[in-house]
């Protein structure tokens, strides 16, 4: 039965089935999210399963498991894999992914069975990684059934592989770290010995151990095979570090002889890709160092600010690569750039940063930084630690969102900080929309970060933290008071752990005293002062309340009364209108079954004034 549902798969695709006749440097597909952040889940043991694993990522209310605000994946579907176990043997997972709101998923393709692979050896001692057939025509005349030849192995695994999973997968890699193994190399600027700006890499210096070329060559059968199926979606290098080896996909073709530029091979690599993803960790590739001229040495400055900071400067740099090759927008239509893993260890390994404290700290503000800079998403490294944590043997093992889950049973989990971070981020900005003009209105201080965010309601959330500058320490203070353009005269502030805690702090104040963990900051709601108020003795009981509660007051005069209820998200969840209310004592009940846990802000309303506003909270 599975054999014969795959076959009307394929022939329904075939028979929808174009070929494209533009490239990258023609168009680029329009994405229409600002940021998504998500996950590598990676293997947790044999105890979890896939869908499991989505679960405690963007959670699942059906069973009652929170999720730690994620909201995509990114994971493997190695032709290897596929071949072994059968096309169809992720769809289910792929379902349960999409039902729980999981989108735009990110997958990288890699990893020929043996009978598939390049049998030539270009590095002495070392097998090719590559597909075999890769230069054989990626089209033939569908006789054998699929409008690819299938005597290109690569081709034929794409077309199968994006047929079946492509309606919820927008990213797709080809590869993973395709210039890994390049560490002696890849970093090096230009004008130094063996560097890649000026040389090309050999086949020994990457991990396919094949020319470059063959790499390119993928790229362009990825991008013909899947862009005919599905135009909207992104190819992408494979997850790559070094700008040297972006530097080389586009000044290079597939031409398998040198990469030269010839009849038969006219375009370069940077016609077969729509999006940058790359991989940085912050902890490791020198962007926790800086130069002090006064001793002239290196020095540690191993905290969250400079790891985000460094996160922004390597996308900086590999943008400077696409601009110099005219992929700015202008000549060329400009990539997109996603990060398919970054992370910080939460334990200090040799000379690296790590803490629990830094890791929570940067996972929440690399995300705000991606907002900020055009980031589409963002694939964190990992979800559970590898190792209990005092067992830790390296940064490896304790990158995760959870500690270890391999040895436990679903879904008796536990939380690290950044994780709940995580979570905070997803409950009071996932629905948001970054505000440019808003954060430019802030006038940020240069001790201070942050952004704001358009809730949809005419109202904002902002989120600051005081920049960390001390090495090893994430303890930072700044007291910082809003523009008068703001106007903020009050707020509610929520900490970074405002997921587990639901503590919201009002402050009567314009000025507010910012650590070096993001907080989030509400406006109060306006209350008219002008007159005294109509409303008196408002009170809230109970409160933790569970299923309703009842809003008393009083009255000073006949009066009809709009009572308003506000999520933490800012969006109006209620609206109760008491017409013809006579003067004196009220009680009204406000049921909230269909609420989710949390706080809710309330206003009262008479003729068009705020008069009052109360704070409630539901709890399980």
């Amino acid at each position: 039965m599975k054999q014969f549902t795959f076959l009307l798969l394929l022939l329904w695709g075939f028979q929808s089935f174009a070929q494209i006749n533009y490239t990258a440097m023609d168009q680029v597909p329009t994405y229409d999210k600002q940021f998504l952040v998500g996950i590598n889940p990676g293997w947790n043991g044999n105890n979890w399963t896939d869908k499991q694993l989505a679960d405690i990522s963007i959670g699942n209310p059906n069973l009652n498991v929170e999720g730690i605000g994620m909201e995509t994946f990114r994971v493997p579907l190695p032709e290897a894999f596929l071949e072994f176990w059968g096309y169809e043997i992720l769809l289910p997972a792929f379902e349960h992914y999409e039902a729980l709101g999981m989108t735009d998923l990110t997958v990288f393709l890699q990893n020929p069975k043996f009978e598939h692979r390049d049998t030539t050896v270009y590095c002495p001692g070392f097998p090719s990684e590559m597909f075999a057939n890769l230069y054989l025509p990626i089209w033939d005349d569908g006789t054998d059934g699929t409008p690819v030849n299938d005597s290109n192995y690569a081709a034929l695994y794409f077309y199968k592989t994006v047929t079946l999973y492509k309606d919820n997968v927008r990213f797709w890699e080809i590869w993973n770290e395709p210039d890994f193994g390049g560490a002696n190399c890849g970093w090096k600027p230009e004008g130094m010995d063996g560097n890649w700006f000026d040389n090309t890499p050999g086949p020994c210096e990457t991990q396919l151990k094949t020319p470059v070329y063959h790499y390119i060559r993928l790229l362009k059968v990825a991008y013909e095979v899947i862009k005919s199926l599905d135009e909207d979606a992104f190819i992408s290098v494979g997850g790559i570090g070094f700008e040297s080896y972006l530097d080389v996909l586009l000044r290079f073709t597939d031409n398998p002889v040198d990469g030269s530029v010839t009849a038969e091979y006219p375009l370069k690599g940077g016609a077969y890709f729509d999006a940058l993803s790359f991989h940085s960790y912050p902890h490791f590739n020198g962007t926790l160092l800086y130069f002090d001229s006064l001793t002239a040495t290196y020095l540690p400055q191993r905290h969250s600010d400079a790891a985000v900071d460094g996160i922004i400067d390597h996308q900086s740099r590999f943008q400077a690569v696409l601009d110099k090759h005219g992929f700015d927008g202008v000549t060329f239509p400009k990539k997109e750039v996603i990060i398919t893993e970054t992370g910080m260890p939460s334990k200090k390994f040799n000379e690296w940063i790590g803490s629990h404290e830094a890791q929570k700290n940067f996972v929440m503000k690399v995300q705000i930084a991606a907002f900020k800079n055009k980031i589409r998403q963002i694939d964190f490294y990992n979800l559970s630690n590898q190792a209990q944590y005092n067992d830790a043997s390296g940064w490896l093992d304790v990158m995760g969102m959870f500690e270890e889950i391999r040895n436990i049973m679903p879904y008796n989990i536990t939380h690290n900080p950044s994780g709940l971070g995580c979570r905070t981020l997803g409950e009071l900005i996932g629905s948001a929309i970054y505000d440019s003009t808003q954060t430019a209105m802030l006038n940020l201080p240069a001790e201070v970060n942050g952004a704001a965010f358009d809730m949809g309601n005419g109202s904002h959330r902002y989120v600051l933290w005081a920049k960390t500058d001390v090495d090893e320490s994430e303890i930072a203070s700044y007291d910082y008071t809003f523009p008068d353009e703001i106007s903020l005269g009050g707020a509610n502030v929520m900490e970074w752990d405002f997921s587990t805690t639901d503590s919201v702090t009002e402050i009567f104040s314009s000025t507010i005293t910012l650590s070096g963990s993001p907080k989030f900051i509400d406006q109060f709601f306006f209350v008219n002062t002008e007159e005294p108020s109509v409303i008196k003795n408002v009170n809230v009981l109970p409160n933790p309340f569970q299923e309703s509660f009842n809003l008393q007051f009083n009255l000073e005069e006949n009066s009809d009364l709009i009572i308003e209820l506000y999520d933490a998200q800012g969006q109006l969840v209620k609206s109760l209108l008491q017409n013809n209310l006579n003067s004196g004592n009220h009680n009204v009940n406000i049921e909230s079954n269909e609420l989710s846990t949390g706080v809710y802000f309330g206003k009262m309303i008479i003729d068009g004034d705020i008069l009052k506003t109360f704070k409630a909270l539901k709890v399980k």
